[in-house]
């Protein structure tokens, strides 16, 4: 897949997105059902094999950041010294570019 074509899903994908306020119950029901639907026998299993990425959309400006998965503990930390942003105007190839390097940095800690 080309840069081009990660950062023109990126913002495809952005476009549906929404904030809203969710309640704790509702969040541990949706990772349930994600663990679920992908296959993983285990949620350890699942964690081993995750890396969490987040990119958010404000004004013209994409934050990315990276996450740390902690396997122990079936959690995710922020890291947050590995923070970037890139306006939404930079264009697919770019946006691609900075999607690809974010995602380099997550780390999984076992």
């Amino acid at each position: 897949v080309s840069n081009k074509d990660v950062g023109e899903i990126i913002l495809h994908c952005l476009s549906f997105s929404k904030t809203e306020d969710i309640a704790y119950e509702r969040i541990k029901e949706y990772w349930k059902n994600l663990i679920k639907k992908s296959n993983s026998k285990t949620e350890k299993f699942f964690f081993e094999n995750t890396k969490y990425l987040s990119v958010e959309a404000t004004n013209d400006l994409l934050i990315i950041t990276p996450f740390k998965t902690c396997v122990s503990r079936r959690a995710f930390a922020r890291t947050p010294n590995e923070v970037f942003e890139i306006s939404q105007s930079s264009g697919f190839s770019e946006i691609g570019s900075k999607i690809i390097e974010a995602l380099n940095k997550c780390i999984i800690i076992i």
